[in-house]
């Protein structure tokens, strides 16, 4: 009675083994960790599905049921499920399988359609804060400092537009339609997290008058003395505004700084370039830091000759 007992505990005792070691190796295969398959098996396996009888070829041997005698009842068969058995069966099937993993390569246009179909979180903003904002930008960047933009109303719809780029006789312009096509916008576009104002790669910012200071920037000189430049056209009214007060300042400082007067003149090209990339006249540059483009006819010519006589001293010191 007591081997009898004994023979059921050790086959107990080798069912549980087996059930740890396929759980051990299945949570391996299943967290994509190498797993140890016995190549030679598994191709021998499958030889022998394929091979016709007769031939010489290594067969996987059979694991065939015990026959046992218990209580006198010989011939009844029992089937001894070792912990070999186990082991040896999931290595063929998890061979297999990952044979069939390797021969089915990822469909890489499926996985990139299915992350751009992915909903994208959006962070939006309140209307009245996205509005001040903005005009936050304008007063800082954009508008002279005595010209301050505020918001008069925020409206509560919400409008969604396409962007795209237009092309108008070779300059292109960041452009957006509604979706229902009734709207257009297209201005100059800003990023309200960047200052849009360098040059040679240093920030400018609104000082006084409409007037713009290059922040560390040099003051360039010719012979020694700060160079004034001025760009306008006879064709141009507001220019004609402008010049008398240029010229009648110019002549106050004489020879302790270099004027150079550009009436429909390409001479000096490259500066106007730099400081009015569209090209707009009036242009005045006091030695390469202060610059102002257009005319000071808003505030007046007292003003204007104030403005000049002030930057023009400071390049001096």
């Amino acid at each position: 009675m007591n081997e009898q007992e004994n023979g059921e505990s050790s086959k107990s005792k080798k069912i549980i083994i087996g059930l740890i070691v396929v759980s051990v190796i299945l949570g391996i295969y299943y967290f994509n960790k190498p797993v140890v398959i016995d190549d030679k098996k598994v191709d021998q396996a499958k030889v022998s599905d394929e091979q016709p009888q007769g031939e010489n070829k290594e067969e996987v041997s059979e694991v065939k049921p015990e026959v046992v005698s218990e209580e006198g009842k010989e011939g009844e068969e029992k089937k001894d499920v070792s912990a070999e058995t186990i082991i040896e069966s999931v290595e063929v099937k998890t061979g297999t399988v990952k044979k069939d993993i390797e021969q089915k390569p990822v469909d890489a246009m499926a996985l990139v359609n299915s992350l751009i179909s992915t909903p994208v979180a959006v962070v939006t903003m309140e209307p009245k804060k996205a509005a001040d904002k903005a005009v936050d930008y304008v007063n800082k960047y954009i508008v002279p400092q005595e010209q301050k933009a505020k918001v008069v109303q925020v409206f509560p719809e919400k409008i969604t537009f396409y962007r795209f780029l237009m092309d108008v006789a070779g300059q292109q312009y960041p452009s957006y339609v509604s979706i229902d096509g009734k709207t257009l916008l297209s201005a100059k576009e800003y990023d309200l997290d960047k200052n849009p104002n360098t040059i040679d790669g240093k920030e400018f910012v609104n000082i006084d008058n409409g007037f713009q200071e290059v922040k560390g920037a040099e003051v360039c000189k010719e012979n020694g003395k700060p160079i004034v430049y001025f760009f306008g056209s006879k064709t141009c009214p507001h220019c004609e505004w402008e010049l008398p007060i240029v010229q009648e300042v110019a002549k106050l400082f004489g020879d302790k700084i270099s004027y150079h007067e550009n009436i429909d003149s390409d001479k000096d090209s490259a500066i106007l370039s730099k400081f009015s990339p569209q090209g707009g006249i009036p242009t005045l540059v006091i030695g390469c830091k202060y610059f102002k483009i257009g005319s000071g006819e808003s505030t007046g010519s007292a003003k204007e000759k104030q403005s000049l006589l002030l930057l023009i001293n400071k390049v001096l010191n």
